[in-house]
């Protein structure tokens, strides 16, 4: 059973088992154990009348498949036996049928229109009554060529399909083709001196990623951008600027700086249409602020912002049209985020966690305080009651006093907890700098617990079979250096054993509004270190490949060290 039929599966236990939840709350029973006995009790009386009625629906389906496969045998056998009666006939008929050609041409042209069109009907009417016993037979024997090629190997087949490293195609050729096909599970280190444009890389290899059909991106699939070094606002006026960059001619537009977008009109615009509404209640009493209203959204609506929200809208196709709920996903996890703390750790993921030998490390990083009872000791029986209820969501926990510790929403664990609880197919984590974790699961100085994290990212990374792109800095001397190095990254003695690859990007020459710059792949697991060299508009955030020749002198490959 693969990820995706496991986590079909679970939602149709946690379905389930929430309807006899319900059901059991209306009869009075609240008894948490009792509830969740019956309902495993039930779930499993389902799943056993599911495969029983899954076994008798095979049974019938290999019945009429054995029977269908008699009635083509028997009609194949039928067109061998008529082919073989057509070569005993004598020839007689075909010389009558050559003696009744020879009459049919000297016949007047009306005459053999008729004729002609006669045989053509009766030619066809026959063709058509042989073609189906003629394809069967056809496909018959492609099936038995497969099954000769694949003899003895198709189970072999279906194991090394299961573990092939699934790619995930980043919309960049050339650095496609430098890691073997694309971005495969793993962890990836992107590092880069202070703005040399990690995050306007990062960003635009998400928005190809999720434009490029070749990825297959299903309707819960999701690509996580982690944003701990900046805002969502940044983050939309960069993957709009950059569409109007590379649809301008599509969409009408002229190409803007995703520093130009002008936030105040865009306040002003959402006033004036609030405005809108407000007078359509009664539009025959607002004539002359409707009229003003129109010529104030025409004004602004035809400079910088118009542009700006048909990108935005065009963004939004490229990605499935799921900006904002799946497809892309951006967060900037702070203090606040209660509601994404709720849905993590809602009583289901918890429920999730708990089932499969995690409880431990939950309880641990949330730092579960015990309730005391009428004697003061402390009743951990009935704080795990509490805990393990499905219908409490984590603000209702943190307000009896059970929550110890509120995630911050910079610690590792959030994000893992995320990624185990979303199908997400690719994480950006901008950037390790920022990124912290729990005290308990990270001990030591700073340089042990960033090392801690390296590991903790690239397990879940091999777990969940998706590549995480984490953001690095670089050590001082790497970034005074011109000499590009894997070392160079800010705790390169665990990322050198556990990343995948190690991309270093410099900027190679500088021009008028376009850069050119080289992404040195120092460390390639399932290849040879390389390097791909990109154009780079820093004002829109968009790169563009650069033509073979001079990728080639730039040296595309090298041996590794």
């Amino acid at each position: 059973m693969d990820e995706t039929e496991r986590e079909r599966s679970r939602r149709e236990k946690f379905a389930f088992v929430d309807d006899v939840f319900e059901r059991l709350t209306a009869m009075g029973i609240t008894d948490l154990k009792t509830r969740v006995d019956i309902a495993e009790h039930e779930w499993y009386l389902f799943t056993l009348n599911c495969e029983y009625y899954e076994q008798e629906r095979l049974k019938r389906y290999l019945e009429r498949e054995r029977q269908r496969e008699i009635e083509r045998e028997c009609l194949w056998l039928m067109d061998e036996e008529e082919a073989a009666r057509q070569v005993e006939t004598p020839s007689t008929d075909h010389d009558e049928k050559q003696e009744s050609a020879t009459d049919h041409d000297q016949h007047p042209e009306g005459e053999k229109q008729g004729d002609g069109g006669a045989e053509l009907e009766t030619d066809t009417t026959e063709g058509d009554g042989n073609e189906p016993d003629n394809e069967t037979a056809e496909s018959l024997e492609l099936l038995a060529e497969i099954d000769g090629m694949l003899s003895g190997v198709a189970d072999v087949t279906r194991t090394a399909a299961a573990n092939a490293i699934p790619r995930l195609k980043t919309g960049i050729k050339t650095l496609d083709e430098a890691l073997g096909g694309g971005l495969y599970e793993g962890l990836h280190v992107l590092m880069a001196p202070p703005s040399e444009g990690k995050t306007s890389h990062s960003l635009f290899m998400c928005l190809k990623a999720l434009s490029e059909d070749a990825n297959k991106w299903g309707i819960d699939d999701l690509v996580l951008y982690w944003g701990l070094d900046t805002s969502e606002s940044d983050v939309r006026a960069r993957l709009a600027s950059c569409v109007s960059m590379l649809k301008r001619k599509e969409l009408g537009i002229e190409p803007f700086a995703y520093k130009d977008v002008p936030s105040d009109e865009l306040i002003r615009l959402n006033q004036l249409m609030n405005d809108v509404e407000r007078y359509r209640k009664n539009p025959a009493n607002h004539e002359r602020e409707l009229r003003e209203c129109k010529e104030a959204i025409k004004e602004i609506m035809g400079g910088t912002v118009g542009d700006y929200l048909k990108a935005t809208h065009k963004v939004e196709e490229m990605v499935h049209g799921r900006f904002d709920n799946a497809g892309f996903k951006f967060m900037r996890p702070t203090d606040s985020t209660r509601n994404d703390l709720d849905k993590i750790f809602s009583g289901w993921n918890r429920q999730w966690y708990l089932d499969r030998d995690m409880g431990e490390k939950l309880t641990d990083y949330l730092e579960l305080e015990p309730l005391v009872n009428e004697y003061g000791e402390e009743d951990w029986e009935k704080t795990f009651d509490i805990f393990y209820d499905e219908t409490l969501s984590f603000s209702k926990l943190v307000g009896k006093g059970l929550i110890g510790r509120i995630p911050a929403g910079d610690e590792v664990e959030l994000l893992l907890s995320y990624l185990h609880t979303e199908n997400v197919r690719l994480c950006v984590v901008d950037y390790l700098k920022l990124l912290k974790i729990a005290p308990k699961n990270g001990k030591g100085d700073e340089q042990q617990r960033k090392d801690r994290i390296i590991e903790l990212l690239s397990d879940t990374a091999m777990e969940k079979k998706i590549p995480i792109v984490l953001i690095c800095d670089m050590s001082k001397t790497g970034a005074q250096s011109d000499r590009p190095d894997m070392m160079n990254a800010s705790g390169s003695s665990t990322l050198q054993y556990k990343a995948e690859t190690i991309t270093e990007m410099r900027t190679k020459k500088k021009g008028q509004g376009e850069n050119t710059v080289e992404l040195h792949v120092e460390k390639n697991k399932r290849g040879k270190p390389c390097t791909v060299k990109l154009k780079y508009a820093p004002a829109y955030n968009c790169f563009a490949e650069v033509k073979e020749a001079e990728q080639e002198g730039a040296g595309t490959a090298r041996e590794g060290r």
